[in-house]
Parts: structure tokens; sequence; C-alpha cells
């Protein structure tokens, strides 16, 4: 299995397409995906609880442990996260990790008392009420858009959500955005999500804000992307541009491509895989129609961002005009380019009681340091033995499987004395040393100089990820959307499983609550035997 490069679920390696997202992973998507990628040892960011807004965290330092610190290096806040990145898939260009969803305004909400039409059973948005008063993180009154699947007839499926342009996204095609939404936000947060959110409640039950649910908050967020990627559509449509043969022959592999995805899973078919994962009424027709309409808006945003030219003197105007935001994460104008470096980390062993370790534990460490590189020397000494002694014998679980390879590391990246030894002006391909840290002994290796300075790239691809969202801007306000947000339906895919989940932390709950009401008898049958005898 690989991992997608636009919103991190697994894919089949005969896969051309992600089935979470739609978008492509084929080699070329993924060496331009690469092209903008986040530093190697990158944690997962930290979220304020309602905006999902990433927080700026402290410098990274690569032979740290892992953390749940936010990235060493973020651009100038945006105005909000626009829908291109996930479009393009570029989710590390600036400083917009904030899981590429909620981009509706607040005024697309609609009232509680939405009247409902059509339908013998109420099907959109309904008001849900609670006898007891809500808890933190819950509503009391809120608007639930959830349908079953009974209620989702032909007539509910064709009721209109959005249109722009003449082109309309309806509840058949909805659950597509809607999902994609949450699947991608998932995936970005991976272990995380649970501080955000209780997964073992529906989305249309607890509270994003405190006027939404995490349901309103995705289904604004669907609207919004719809809305981009049509408008997007509609300009390629202006300027004649059409997909590559190739981009259409991976969309006519689609169906080949799901039927990978649910033989990994142990799902009979693709169509059972798109529907678990998007709900009982998705086809495969419809699902190449989504991916269809965001690869294009895809491609054609590509071409767009491609014909944009910096010259040398904006870059570094932009970065001088953001200059303290860059210098609160590490972001230094030095015109030196980024490296390439392997290292052995050796760990000292015993540690005081305040967790240092002691000068004999450093002492052992250094010596075995030295005896490692003593021992390379003596061999080959070349770069892909330096790479066989990492896997074998660092502690550093960032690296110790790839060789104790970092690449484009980029001053200040990295703790000061590591730091140092990366960038002295006398390195050279090849060079070894020893250098000691916080964290143990480093068997250093230099790979290579790059050609690209770290400060001047960032700038440059923030100022492309402004200048992308200026664009998205005005094609929005060239191709307006209608909402009418109370006809949408949404199937709860999560549903099944969440009872399922629920059920079984309930049972357990009662099977240890029973084994200490046996073990409380048990014990009290003794102390009475025991007065018994006594007597």
């Amino acid at each position: 299995m690989k991992k997608c490069i636009h919103c991190g679920a697994e894919v089949p390696e005969e896969a051309a397409f992600c089935p979470a997202c739609g978008q492509s992973v084929t080699e070329e998507a993924q060496t331009s995906e690469n092209q903008q990628v986040r530093p190697e040892n990158e944690q997962a960011p930290e979220t304020d609880e309602y905006t999902c807004e990433a927080q700026a965290g402290p410098k990274n330092e690569g032979a740290q442990e892992p953390s749940a610190e936010a990235p060493a290096a973020a651009a100038p806040a945006q105005k909000k996260p626009p829908v291109w990145v996930w479009i393009v898939g570029a989710l590390a260009v600036a400083a917009i990790v904030t899981a590429i969803l909620i981009t509706g305004k607040k005024d697309q909400t609609p009232p509680a008392d939405a009247a409902q039409t059509g339908v013998t059973e109420q099907v959109g948005a309904t008001e849900q009420t609670e006898e007891e008063p809500a808890a933190e993180g819950e509503t009391q009154d809120f608007v639930s858009y959830t349908a079953t699947e009974a209620q989702l007839t032909d007539e509910v499926l064709a009721r209109v959500v959005a249109s722009c342009g003449g082109k309309e996204l309806n509840n058949r095609m909805l659950d597509f955005y809607y999902w994609q939404q949450y699947y991608t936000f998932a995936n970005n947060y991976g272990t995380y999500l649970s501080y955000l959110m209780d997964t073992s409640k529906g989305l249309d039950e607890q509270a994003y804000s405190d006027t939404e649910t995490w349901q309103q908050a995705f289904l604004s967020g669907a609207a919004d992307m719809f809305h981009s990627i049509t408008a997007l559509n509609l300009e390629a449509d202006a300027a004649g541009f059409e997909l590559s043969e190739e981009d259409q022959a991976q969309l006519d592999a689609i169906a080949q491509s799901l039927d990978a995805t649910a033989d990994y899973y142990g799902m009979e078919s693709g169509i059972a895989y798109l529907q678990a994962s998007f709900g009982p009424k998705a086809t495969v027709e419809d699902y190449v129609a989504f991916a269809r309409d965001n690869l294009r808006a895809s491609r054609y945003l590509e071409k767009l961002m491609d014909e944009m030219e910096f010259t040398d003197a904006e870059i570094s105007d932009y970065y001088d005009q953001n200059a303290d935001t860059y210098a609160e994460n590490h972001v230094e104008k030095i015109d030196k380019p980024m490296v390439n470096v392997r290292h052995i980390l050796v760990i000292p062993a015993e540690q005081n009681e305040d967790g240092t370790y002691t000068d004999e534990a450093w002492a052992e460490a250094e010596k075995k340091a030295q005896q490692l590189l003593d021992g390379w020397k003596a061999g080959e000494a070349t770069e892909e033995s330096f790479a066989a002694l990492a896997n074998e014998n660092s502690e550093d679980p960032g690296s110790n499987t790839n060789g104790g390879l970092y690449e484009d590391v980029y001053p200040g990246q990295m703790v000061d004395t590591f730091d140092a030894w990366c960038f002295d002006e006398a390195r050279q391909p090849g060079d070894t040393g020893i250098v000691k840290t916080d964290y143990g002994y480093h068997i250093m290796y230099f790979v290579s100089k790059g050609e690209e300075i770290f400060w001047f790239e960032t700038a440059k691809g923030d100022l492309l990820s402004e200048r992308a969202a200026d664009l998205e801007d005005s094609l929005r306000e060239k191709y307006p959307m209608e909402l009418t947000l109370e006809n949408a339906a949404i199937f709860d895919v999560q549903a099944e499983d969440r009872a399922a989940a629920n059920a079984a932390a309930e049972e357990a709950a009662q099977s240890e609550t029973a084994s200490d009401e046996t073990g409380d008898t048990q014990e009290a049958s003794g102390e009475g035997t025991q007065e018994a005898a006594n007597e």
C-alpha cells in the first residue's frame, strides 16, 4: 500500500486514483507534490479546538523524539485555507495545514426551522433538541441533514444543494464532496482527531463552533469546494482546456482501482467499497464524474500556477514583508543551500534522578560512537555502508530505517551543534565526524549540498500560495454560487461502525463492572467467614 499524496489515505500500489478523495496518485502527481514537501521530521500540527488552525511551534530538531509540536516552518497566516490547496494536493506550500476544510461563510447556515417539502419522512435540515442541558462540545438545538437509505429517494437525491454557472450539486453527488472533506480532515490529523471531536458520536451531534455542528462545517466546506472546482472547470471550458490522454486513461482505470482497493480491504467489489465510503446510492459513474471534475480543475490550476512568474526581488520583498512571522518559525534569511546528511544516533544508557544522563553513560556512548565510526572507516567506507550501519545501530526513530538520511536540511532546522557541523563552510561530500547534542552522540556523514536556498524557496512557495488564493477568489467572484443547503441529505456512512464500537465499549464496561462486583462479593464472603471463625 502507498499513501495518497493529497489526503493521506492508504491506496493500493496498482491504483491510479485515491478512492477516498478521487485525486491522481501516479508517479507524475507524486513528483509534483514532492516539490513542496514538509520537513521529514515534521509532526502533526497543534490545533485550536474550533478553528482547527495550525499553531506555530518551536524549532524542529533532527534528533528529537517525535512529539505533537507544530511544523518548524510556517508561512504568514492566510485569510482562510483556500480550496485550491486541496485541489493540487499542495498541503505544505504554506502554513495552510488547517485541514483543508471550513471555508464556508457563517451566514450560509440555514435556519433551524428550514422548511421540508415533498417527503413523507423529514429529510434534509431537521431541528433536533435534547431534553438534558448540552454538555461541553455538544449542542442543545441544532440542524441535522442526516438521512437514512430509505429516505434517499430519487426525488431527494435530485434536490439541488448548490449551483454555479449552470452546473448543479445535488444530493446524489453531495456525499462525494462531503465525505471527502471528512476523510481529508481525518487523515490529516490522524491520531489527533480525538482531540477535536468525539468519534463515538455522529457529526451532527456535536459542536464545531458555537453556531455549527461538525456536520454543518463539513457541509459548508463541501459546498465551498464545489464552488471552487466548478469555477475552475468553467474557466477551463472558456479556455478550451482538456485533459491529456494519460489523464483520461487514469479516469478510465478507476473501476479497476476501486476493485483493487476493495480486494485489499477484503470487500467483495469496488462498488461495495465505494458505497461503504460514500453511501448506498454511490455509483462508479458518479464517482468518475466527481474524479474528473477534480482532476480537470487540478490540471488547469496547475497550468495557471506554472504561468505565474516572480522575480528574485519580488520573492525577497515578500520575505521582508513577513519577516517577523518567518523569524518566529525559524526561517532565517541565510543564503546557504540546503544539505543532505546521514547520521547515527547513540543515546546514553543511564540517567540521573533528574533525567539527565550520567557521566559514565556519556562516556560509554562516546566510546561506542567512536568504535562505530572507526569500524566503518576500516571497511568499505562508502555512503552505502554508512547507511547500512545506520539502519543497524542508530537510535533515531525518525531515520533509522532509511540509512540515517535527512534530506533538504536547512539552516536553523536542527539543534545548534548538529546544525553547525552541517553548515560549516568547509564541509565537503564524504566528510564524517562525531557531534554531541542533548540527545546523544551523532556519527555524521555529509552527503551533499543542494542547489536551493530554504528561505527563498519557502517565500516563493508562500507567494505562489497567496497568488493562487487570490486567483481562486477572483474566479469565485466571476462565477457566483447559489446555495440551498436546506435541501441537503447526507447518509451517515459511519453510523454502523460507530454503533458497533459503542456496543463493544459498553459490553466491556459491563464486563468490568461485573468482575468488580464479583471480586467485592468474594471479599465480603471471605471477611464473613473469618468473622465466624473468630466467634
